[in-house]
């Protein structure tokens, strides 16, 4: 079973079962927009798409900003856009405001025990290839929403992506206009409060894990 036909299974299910599926998506959009294509029937049923992707910096042409998991496969993300689902996207320009610091690495390694170990060693590594001391938490925000919608204030936004060309990856937004794909997207984020959160959750799951 591949990955679309394994997404639409589980939206059948979880719509059976009266709990509709929430996707979240932290790379391209295309295994997503592969079952909206392949199986519209029982892929329509997803409850909602939460999707680390784009940067909004405003309304307009001026504002409109390229991001990786969206350049990945732009198509892809239009497909979604355009399927009708509620749609929120966590994009750079909230998940840029988090980090995992340095010092908040050592902070973990202090706990020990075998996933403090592993999660250490991969930040240590990304760290170095960045050349830098911290790394915004893009993907844990991302799923932090599903945790806390609170620390995402959102706007409603109609979404134009651009998917050839000079321009492929990159979103323009405007205010919601009748007849044009609608989405959410985060404006901002209480960066304090995903931080606390989200170290607090990592760390009680490091000494769970130690004992």
């Amino acid at each position: 079973m591949d990955a679309a036909q394994r997404i639409a299974q589980c939206a059948a299910q979880s719509h059976a079962a009266g709990a509709p599926l929430t996707v979240c998506t932290i790379g391209a959009m295309t295994n997503l927009a592969l079952a909206l294509r392949c199986y519209p029937e029982t892929a329509a049923h997803i409850g909602q798409v939460v999707a680390m992707a784009s940067d909004f910096g405003g309304f307009g042409p001026e504002n409109a900003r390229c991001e990786h998991n969206v350049a990945c496969d732009p198509v892809a993300v239009e497909i979604v856009l355009r399927a009708g689902l509620p749609v929120t996207l966590v994009g750079l320009n909230v998940t840029s405001q988090t980090a995992m610091t340095r010092e908040d690495v050592t902070a973990l390694e202090a706990i020990g025990g075998p996933l403090a170990e592993a999660l250490v060693g991969m930040h240590h590594v990304w760290l170095a290839a960045l050349r830098a001391d911290r790394s915004p938490m893009h993907d844990g925000l991302a799923l932090s929403y599903l945790l806390d919608a609170t620390l995402l204030p959102m706007v409603s936004v109609s979404p134009a992506v651009s998917t050839h060309g000079g321009r492929s990856g990159v979103i323009q937004y405007d205010p919601p206009r009748a007849g044009a794909p609608l989405c959410q997207i985060a404006a901002d984020v209480d960066a304090p409060r995903f931080h606390a959160m989200f170290q607090g959750r990592i760390r009680k799951d490091i000494r769970a894990r130690h004992l």
